[in-house]
This record gives structure tokens, C-alpha cells and sequence, in this order.
């Protein structure tokens, strides 16, 4: 046989499950607000950590050797002066398309922000010079981990708006 609860306690459990329910709401608000502000720093990290470091110019040329095998040979000094404008092709080494700044974004489950990234080579580039991932072989290439920098650099904001939610529902009637 169960025990009752007395009647004050029982309020004070409906007031304490009305209370939960609102600080959940609450937090969920914060965090969409939240996922906004670190996906726009998140970005603003690959910006100035990955995009707006020049791509390092290659030094030497491959050509056809004998027996059909491709030996290096330095670059001349007129495709050195046309290397300097391009970034691709013969005078570089990649492409930048800024793919994998266009597809981080973010997710919110209840109070839970997820910074996501489904560019296929976005994992590899997180992980790149950490002792998980691989080793940064080309020079003028760096390891940035943009989503766990945008939470560190976001973390006393990220403090303060939960904490203001938080208050916000417990004043709440």
C-alpha cells in the first residue's frame, strides 16, 4: 500500500514540477539564442584561422623526365612574378571554395547546443596537427579547432545568458 502525501508537500511538488518545466522552456530559448551566437563566432574563427592565411606558393615544377618519369625543377623567376597571382593550378597548391564555412551550423536539443559541420572533410580538418589526427604537412597550414575555440571564447557569455534564463523562469508565476 502506498503512502499518501500530505497535502503541503504536495503542493510544494506540483510547485517544484510547474518550476522544472518552466526553467526547461527557458534554457531551450537560451540555447537556440546560444547556438546563433557561437555558430557566427565559430565562423568568424575558420575566417581569420584558415581563410584568411595565404596559401603557401609551391617552389618547383614538375615536368616529364626521361623514361617517362616526373622529376621537380625549380620555377623560373616570370613563374614566380605569375605565381604570386593565382592560387591554384601551376602557381598553387589548392582551391580555397569556403565549403566547410558555408556548412557549419548548428543544432538544439531542449537545453543542448550541437555545432555541426557535414562537409565531408570537416572531421579531418578539426582533428588536423591534434595527436588524434594527421600530421600538417604543408607549410603555412595550422591546427584550429574552431569549435571548441568559439565555446571557450563564448564560455562567460554562454554563463551569463543561462543564468539570466534560469532567473528568468524561477521569477516566472
Amino acid at each position: 500500500m502506498r503512502a499518501s502525501i500530505s497535502t503541503n508537500a504536495g503542493q510544494v511538488l506540483s510547485r517544484m514540477n510547474r518550476r522544472r518545466a518552466l526553467v526547461l522552456r527557458e534554457l531551450s530559448v537560451a540555447a537556440r539564442e546560444l547556438g546563433a551566437l557561437l555558430n557566427a563566432e565559430s565562423k568568424s574563427i575558420m575566417q581569420s584561422e584558415i581563410y584568411d592565411v595565404p596559401i603557401p606558393p609551391v617552389a618547383y615544377k614538375m615536368e616529364a623526365g626521361q623514361g617517362g618519369r616526373r622529376r621537380r625543377r625549380p620555377l623560373t623567376a616570370s613563374e614566380r612574378r605569375q605565381q604570386r597571382n593565382t592560387t591554384k593550378g601551376s602557381g598553387g597548391r589548392w582551391q580555397r571554395t569556403g565549403a566547410l564555412k558555408r556548412r557549419e551550423t548548428f543544432k538544439t536539443s531542449g537545453p543542448v547546443v550541437f555545432l555541426t559541420n557535414d562537409q565531408r572533410y570537416a572531421a579531418a580538418r578539426y582533428t588536423l596537427g591534434t595527436p588524434g589526427g594527421r600530421r600538417i604537412r604543408s607549410q603555412g597550414v595550422r591546427s584550429v579547432q574552431w569549435q571548441r575555440q568559439a565555446v571557450l571564447r563564448r564560455r562567460r557569455d554562454i554563463l551569463e545568458r543561462r543564468r539570466r534564463a534560469v532567473l528568468r523562469a524561477l521569477q516566472a508565476r
